[in-house]
């Protein structure tokens, strides 16, 4: 049964957006806002907690209408198809309404080692309402990524509260500490 799904959520992604090919994801290399030009910083990367793009919560996350558009960007990252899968995923977020999707193309960007582009849409996705947590776990893991204490400090304080993230939060924020 899941693999008729994931076969048609396939094969509606592919009809929905063959038509619409477009040879070079322009929205990964454009933005409305200028952002600064971010990088690895080492000082934090072993600290730094995968979360993989198939994650089940991740795709969870998503709403409902944009689920096989993303399903099926995803199947074409996988295949190394990384092109048509950002432009898939980056059609889907000029909405602006689905923070799941925004997250998901964030990472994809991040896999393809498009640092900036990627920091810029998760910080899009961050600020997206609702909030949660997943997203500020997933936010937290980026500026570590990149170095931003600010932003590390303000996920912290995002996930104090929440029983899933806070001790991990609060003990990767005291080894950030630490290092300065």
């Amino acid at each position: 049964a899941a693999m008729l799904l994931l076969g048609v959520g396939s094969v509606a992604g592919y009809h929905y957006f063959a038509p619409h090919k477009v040879d070079a994801p322009a929205a990964v290399l454009n933005s409305d806002q200028p952002h600064p030009t971010v990088g690895v910083d080492l000082r934090y990367r072993d600290l730094v907690q995968d979360v993989p793009l198939d994650d089940a919560k991740v795709m969870a996350s998503v709403l409902p209408a944009n689920r096989a558009a993303m399903k099926f960007a995803l199947d074409k990252f996988s295949l190394g198809e990384v092109s048509q899968a950002l432009t898939v995923s980056a059609e889907v977020t000029k909405k602006g309404n689905d923070p799941g999707a925004q997250m998901l193309y964030a990472m994809s960007l991040f896999r393809t080692r498009l640092m900036t582009d990627a920091y810029r849409e998760m910080l899009k996705a961050e600020a997206m309402a609702p909030r949660d947590s997943l997203r500020c776990w997933i936010m937290l893991q980026f500026s570590l990524v990149v170095g931003d204490r600010s932003v590390i400090e303000r996920e912290v304080q995002h996930l104090a509260h929440d029983p899933q993230y806070t001790d991990r939060a609060n003990k990767l924020l005291d080894r950030v500490r630490e290092r300065g």
